[in-house]
């Protein structure tokens, strides 16, 4: 995993819903890596590879959305109040930090010293610095990400997407014989409609695999967090729930042995569930450890994600010798 040409993409504003710049990058990507690519309606766009008349097929997930802001109010001196695209969304950190418009404006988001922690975004204003910003102006972070490759490490904002990059380079070089694979880049996670669950109703898988980043237990997450640099992660769901017992098996026998393994909450019990695509498509998620998630210093570690695509390598040929799902 090299972050030369994955940084061009970061530094594209994507927030939910307004990912079509960064779309038009990542389509022209994978077609330069010899893959198809197929559009629909909602913006969500797919790589496929493997045999056409295959009669089982899988989905790989990755979103391509980033936690985005909404100009809520502007009073008489220009200052704005933002309010967050995600209702799940909170301020991180209490640092001003950069954020451009895809209107075009930049500004700084501030807090006020005194800010109450349980008021939330209340007491978050805006200043532009260049351009002016209005009610219903959509933005994202403006930090540019920078591959610290002698560190080891990729810092920046939206990291997830990376997820993105890693899949379509493991596809480009895997070509299934049984199986018919498609790679979703999706939009919209991060807002009601979300994208997979649109694509899936086309492409109408036996099985999903989402790939995203998930909290590192450093510096304030809880210890059952994984943690940053301690190898890629597979999320599975808490007991008592039912997650099917064949992508267990799969995630776990081709595991890397510095993998961590995180137990998720599922449903409104945990602000962390378990991702689904559809009701009764069997679901797994494999993932990164990410310090600062959804701000914009987020860090990751660039042999976490080396070692998460051989292992995405290694489940894809597994399931392509034996595919462990019922058609």
């Amino acid at each position: 995993m090299k972050p030369d040409g994955l940084l061009t993409w970061l530094a594209v504003p994507s927030p939910s819903g307004y990912e079509n710049a960064l779309m038009e990058r990542v389509v022209a990507h994978a077609r330069g890596l010899g893959l198809p690519v197929e559009r629909d309606a909602l913006g969500n766009a797919w790589v496929r590879v493997g045999p056409e008349e295959a009669p089982i097929s899988l989905l790989l997930v990755a979103p391509l959305d980033e936690p985005g802001l909404v100009v809520s109010h502007v009073d008489e001196e220009g200052l704005a109040r933002v309010t967050p695209l995600r209702v799940e969304t909170r301020p991180h950190g209490r640092v001003p930090a950069r954020v451009r418009s895809v209107q075009g404006a930049t500004g700084a988001l501030r807090w006020k010293p005194s800010t109450d922690p349980a008021k939330g975004w209340e007491d978050v204003y805006l200043e532009a610095w260049q351009g002016a910003f209005r009610v219903g102006d959509v933005l994202a972070w403006d930090t540019p990400p920078a591959g610290h490759e002698d560190a080891g490490l990729l810092v920046g904002r939206g990291l997830h997407r990376a997820l993105a990059w890693m899949m379509l380079e493991v596809l480009a070089r895997f070509s299934p014989k049984k199986v018919r694979v498609y790679g979703l880049l999706a939009v919209r996670e991060g807002v009601p409609t979300r994208g997979a669950a649109l694509a899936a109703w086309r492409l109408a898988p036996q099985a999903a695999l989402m790939l995203r980043t998930f909290p590192a237990r450093e510096p304030e997450a809880p210890a059952e967090h994984p943690r940053l640099g301690g190898g890629p992660v597979l999320l599975l769901r808490e007991p008592g729930w039912v997650a099917h017992p064949a992508w267990v098996q799969v995630l776990q026998a081709t595991a890397p042995e510095d993998h961590q393994a995180v137990v998720l909450p599922q449903g409104p019990r945990g602000g962390h569930p378990l991702p689904w695509v559809q009701a009764g498509l069997p679901t797994a998620a494999l993932g990164l450890a990410c310090r600062g998630q959804d701000t914009p210093f987020e860090t990751l570690v660039l042999e976490d994600g080396r070692r998460l695509q051989a292992w995405l390598e290694a489940v894809l040929a597994r399931i392509d010798a034996d595919f462990p799902f019922s058609t």
